[in-house]
């Protein structure tokens, strides 16, 4: 279980697999899902379950929450931590290819913005482009229309 500190409200996350991790609501106030859920009056506001997230892959994406919330809060109080955040980013994103398309998805679900950047751009430098983007995941993500005859995301021509 992770746990950021105690300042806010816990949030109780339950994963796909049945896996529970508690968070405070400052550190995932980034996710328009969670927060979304969080807003609804008919929902018990204090548990959430993620049901498209496994907790393996629930785990990593918390842990890069927790450490992007203790940068931001870093940064306000003038620590300069931006170098050290892009160090660890590049390291988080080292992960094998099938791990690094679950965070992707995660992201997309959870509507995590800045995480769907950063593995998204992982995943396109680790392999050519049209490789990458003809991969369920982003089709997954970025469905193709029928119309266009399957060319894939990028089209005959493969450039971004």
């Amino acid at each position: 279980m992770n746990s950021a500190t105690m300042s806010s409200q816990q949030i109780k996350l339950i994963s796909s697999d049945g896996s529970i991790f508690y968070v405070d609501k400052d550190v995932v106030e980034e996710s328009k899902t969670i927060m979304g859920i969080i807003e609804e009056e008919s929902v018990a506001k204090d548990t959430i379950t993620l049901p498209q997230v496994t907790g393996a892959v629930l785990s990593k994406v918390i842990l890069y929450l927790e450490k992007h919330f203790e940068a931001r809060k870093s940064d306000k109080r003038g620590d300069g931590v931006e170098e050290d955040l892009k160090a660890w980013d590049a390291d988080f994103v080292k992960a094998n290819l099938s791990i690094l398309y679950d965070l992707i998805l995660a992201a997309d679900y959870l509507e995590f913005e800045s995480l769907l950047n950063l593995t998204g751009k992982a995943a396109v430098r680790r392999n050519q482009p049209v490789k990458c983007c003809d991969h369920p995941i982003w089709k997954q993500i970025y469905p193709v229309e029928e119309e266009k005859g399957g060319e894939g995301l990028l089209g005959e021509a493969g450039g971004l």
